[in-house]
């Protein structure tokens, strides 16, 4: 993957395309289409089963994977602590800006005046306790796109604290 700070300088030398950085008897054309090539011939060999670009659209290549803190210090408590692994967002023209372990930690969207009709999804749900009912509970809304309410619904649960 390319470095962030590397892709304007990339960006250049494609458009410029200076003779002074090519061996003897390379053309612009040739290198990129032999950096095109070998790129396509890696990622299909790391996530085509079948050898097809189709296979390497955004949202497969770049699979959601949410990771609780604890199974990245015991990874053993992975398949129980962690989200299970989807299909990411975007496709091959709309791609969406995350990685494996790196994206939108939230959607949350509220327009002044319009709170009511605001939105606050997480995608591990609210409770970072894997007891808790609502452990998952924001994760299919995350992955397939729904809107979960910001402002308080009617309650499921009343905990009454009393002195005795």
């Amino acid at each position: 993957m390319i470095k962030r700070y590397l892709e304007p300088g990339l960006w250049q030398l494609i458009k410029q395309r200076p003779e002074t950085w090519l061996f003897k008897g390379e053309s612009w054309n040739g290198v990129i289409l032999s950096a095109y090539n070998d790129s396509k011939a890696a990622l299909l060999e790391q996530y085509s089963d079948n050898n097809k670009l189709a296979d390497l659209s955004c949202g497969k290549v770049n699979r959601l994977q949410i990771q609780h803190p604890f199974s990245r210090i015991f990874p053993v408590l992975g398949p129980v602590l962690d989200m299970p692994s989807t299909v990411g967002f975007g496709d091959n023209f709309m791609p969406a800006v995350q990685v494996a372990h790196f994206g939108a930690s939230e959607r949350f969207i509220v327009q002044p005046g319009r709170e009511e009709q605001a939105i606050l999804t997480l995608p591990g749900g609210q409770s970072a306790h894997p007891l808790s009912i609502f452990y998952r509970s924001g994760y299919e809304d995350y992955i397939y796109n729904a809107n979960t309410p910001l402002l308080p619904q009617p309650s499921e649960y009343q905990l009454i604290l009393s002195p005795e």
